[in-house]
């Protein structure tokens, strides 16, 4: 009898023992739940009561002060002595409007860019336009829209001059130099030379010579440039290759056809890509192979194109913008797919573009400079970006234009100093662009002149 209920009691400890183990568990969870709630709600003291413009807003500093370097972030976290509060009810005073300041404060809570972008691309134009107003004031542009690129704002002004008048020339950047090759000098007189130009001293100075009017010309890598076609008396079916430690030019290999007035652009690492020109006008492309240094037939553009463009977007992407068709100047772009060497139609521009240049900007903007449209040389560039300050406002007449990659549409870019047709460009480096000759006018002189388009200098940001 004594031992059963010893076994028993022996059962019941150790059930008790059981449920105490359960309950101190539960009460742990309950209290790191506790914990957790409070950690996720912010205290009194960090309450912030808001009258913005009249309407009253409830948040909190750690919300107010996301990002750091606006004027909330300053405002609320680091210059808090700025804050207008009110003695009667504590909140704080912004003389801005309370209705907008509603969708600011939700960006500020959840974070989501993207969202925040789409609910002011929905609203209408008066509304859109004072709700980017109302970002820049408190600072919020760059977290909603991301880093402006660096061309925004950027303006021409003038390079370094050539010494010889010269237009349907081509331009290549390597290392700290740029060359121009060939091109005309006026009244049909074929250039001979090429120009060097040193990017320590910023001067031009002779290079080897070579006889090519409305060549094309591409670095094959960091050693060669290979300069394409042209006209000489002739279309010439040839090439060069310059070698740049000896600067020294030497035969390269023969394309099918002869070709002035074309465009060439790197297909990848080992192809280069033909485009266009005139014996008479084309629609024809030949491939390079780098390995075989031997020209094969490439795919058809959809149109004939004299005097066009072509520029690498991306691994698997090339541009073909502009030129003439025989029939008049296009405003017309062509995309390549490299994969199936396939072109479809592209975006189309704000101008008709004969005689352009086109370059990247970055990665994921492409500039077209110049060129002479439908009756008058443009001194216009159009450019490619992504969503800025005038979410989609476009002007055409006199400006530059902006093609956005996901939209595929241009808009303004900045205006050139000169009218420039039909002209060469090439990048620098990551922050500028030279622009090369050309002609002044269709009836004018050509230019010796050259432009860079860089960023405009940065107003002082002034904190407390």
């Amino acid at each position: 009898m004594f031992k059963q209920l010893a076994a028993q009691r022996a059962r019941d400890e150790a059930e008790v023992a059981t449920l105490r183990e359960i309950v101190d568990r539960d009460r742990a969870a309950v209290d790191d739940e506790k914990a957790n709630m409070k950690a996720a709600m912010p205290s009194f003291d960090e309450r912030v009561q808001l009258n913005v413009g009249g309407v009253r807003y409830e948040s909190s500093r750690s919300t107010l002060t996301r990002f750091d370097d606006t004027m909330l972030g300053r405002m609320f976290g680091r210059c808090d002595l700025m804050l207008q509060v009110n003695p009667d009810d504590g909140s704080v005073f912004i003389d801005r409007s309370g209705e907008r300041f509603g969708l600011i404060l939700d960006f500020l809570r959840d974070g989501d860019a993207s969202k925040m972008t789409a609910r002011i691309r929905g609203l209408p134009d008066p509304q859109r336009q004072a709700m980017v107003h109302e970002l820049d004031f408190f600072g919020l542009e760059a977290a909603v829209f991301g880093v402006a690129p660096w061309f925004e704002g950027a303006v021409f002004s003038a390079g370094p001059e050539m010494g010889t008048l010269r237009s349907w020339c081509a331009a290549v950047h390597s290392g700290r130099r740029v060359f121009v090759f060939g091109g005309d000098f006026g009244d049909e007189d074929d250039l001979s030379t090429t120009k060097v130009l040193d990017l320590d001293g910023m001067v031009f100075t002779d290079g080897p010579p070579t006889v090519r009017f409305g060549c094309a010309a591409i670095a094959i890598d960091a050693h060669r440039v290979l300069v394409v076609g042209g006209f000489a008396g002739f279309y010439l079916n040839t090439t060069e290759i310059l070698d740049l430690e000896k600067l020294t030019f030497t035969a390269g290999p023969n394309m099918h056809l002869g070709r002035a007035y074309c465009a060439v652009v790197a297909l990848d690492a080992r192809r280069i890509l033909v485009v266009g020109g005139r014996l008479d006008y084309f629609e024809t492309t030949e491939v390079l192979d780098l390995g075989t240094m031997v020209f094969t037939q490439g795919p058809n553009l959809l149109s004939l194109r004299n005097g066009c463009a072509a520029v690498r977007l991306d691994a698997h992407r090339c541009l073909v913008v502009g030129g003439n068709d025989r029939e008049g100047n296009l405003d017309t772009t062509e995309v390549l797919d490299v994969a199936t060497m396939t072109f479809s139609a592209g975006p189309v521009m704000g101008s008709a573009r004969h005689g352009c240049a086109a370059v990247p900007l970055d990665s994921t903007h492409i500039i077209v400079v110049g060129g002479d449209g439908v009756e008058d040389v443009l001194a216009t560039t159009e450019v490619r970006p992504r969503l800025t300050k005038q979410i989609d406002h476009v002007t055409m007449i006199n400006h530059t234009q902006v093609l956005d990659l996901e939209t595929m549409q241009f808009e303004a870019g900045p205006t050139m100093q000169s009218e420039r047709y039909p002209c060469a460009a090439t990048p620098l480096d990551a922050n500028r662009v030279l622009v090369v000759g050309g002609n002044e006018g269709i009836d004018g002189t050509n230019l010796a002149t050259t432009e860079i388009l860089g960023a405009a200098d940065e107003q002082e940001t002034h904190r407390c």
